[in-house]
């Protein structure tokens, strides 16, 4: 039997690898420093990933993700963590629904920080509050309100994190661009040179933020992750068609108990990021008409009204209705 020849010491190099190869991913510094407490999952470990581009170039990443699925915990309390691990001289802005809910993520990144002297941050004694604080190198993070002030210096990463709470607010027209009136005059006029923005966000409305980025004219700068409840044809995580994508946490029999109570909009939109317009889950689908428009006929009659018939049923709607409002020669 051979001798196995001894292993030759490690390098300075290669030991400053292993010491510190929890600064790599958010997901690295999660599972090094959370007394194992957080756990990887795959739809977790490719959010992690993707968060992590942000330390290489200039990043614009949309994440719509289901409710309840540890992206809160990767996004707004691990991220900054990591990334002010490695650049204690730059600053994180994050901004959710609410002022206080913003602050608690900002209270657990600054708690881990100081309770975990081997990451080696120091924060500036004069300025520790848990929505403002600072390093002693002179970066930090500042979390605010949607539609609030974002006070300080600039973002190098600013992180939105479930910009909407409710339905009620998701169905307010009035809402809903005043949420979008200060993303684009209030948190993106923050962003220093390179900076990069992480959206993450349960799916609300077609008009969501989310929505209203996807149809933009740079809607191409955008990454956009999407991470249904269950699985779709194409999966980015490869997943079977209706794998659920948290089994361990919510397996399939539960998500598809929680249906009946989310409603038909609901489950489109906060499990399956497929938001609907307003009623499609009873009456109607935008997307439909959108695609009937190329099956249209001209007018059989123009009478006091006009009629407008398709060539063919469009299958699987409950109801098809379709009309003109004026009419012109």
């Amino acid at each position: 039997m051979a001798t196995q020849a001894p292993s030759r010491p490690l390098s300075a190099e290669e030991k400053a690898r292993l010491a510190f190869g929890w600064r790599a991913t958010p997901a690295d510094t999660a599972m090094r420093w959370s007394a194992g407490a957080w756990r990887l999952a795959p739809h977790l470990d490719l959010l992690s990933r993707e968060c992590s581009n942000v330390a290489d170039r200039p990043v614009r990443l949309i994440v719509e993700i289901p409710v309840r699925h540890g992206k809160s915990e990767m996004v707004s309390h691990w991220t900054p963590v990591w990334y002010l691990a490695n650049f204690p001289t730059r600053r994180v802005m994050l901004a959710s629904y609410e002022a206080t809910f913003a602050a608690s993520w900002g209270r657990k990144a600054r708690n881990t920080i100081l309770e975990n002297p081997g990451i080696g941050l120091r924060l500036a004694q004069d300025s520790a509050a848990t929505s403002v604080w600072e390093t002693a190198q002179g970066g930090g993070m500042v979390t605010a309100g949607v539609g609030g002030p974002l006070t300080g210096r600039g973002a190098n990463v600013l992180i939105i994190d479930d910009p909407i709470k409710n339905a009620e607010e998701a169905n307010s027209p009035v809402v809903r661009e005043n949420i979008w009136e200060w993303l684009q005059k209030t948190a993106l006029t923050r962003l220093e040179p390179g900076a990069s923005v992480i959206l993450a966000m349960a799916r609300w409305h077609q008009d969501d933020p989310v929505g209203r980025l996807k149809r933009g004219e740079d809607a191409a700068s955008w990454t956009v992750i999407t991470l249904p409840a269950l699985a779709k044809v194409g999966d980015l995580l490869g997943r079977a068609e209706g794998e659920a994508l948290w089994p361990e946490r919510y397996p399939r029999e539960a998500l598809l108990a929680a249906k009946p109570g989310a409603g038909p909009d609901g489950w489109a939109s906060l499990y399956q990021q497929e938001p609907s317009p307003q009623g499609k889950g009873y009456f109607f689908d935008l997307a439909a008409v959108a695609r009937m428009r190329g099956e249209t006929m001209a007018p059989v009659a123009v009478r006091e009204g006009i009629v407008s018939v398709w060539r063919g049923p469009v299958v699987g709607r409950r109801y098809v209705a379709g009309g003109d409002l004026a009419w012109g020669e």
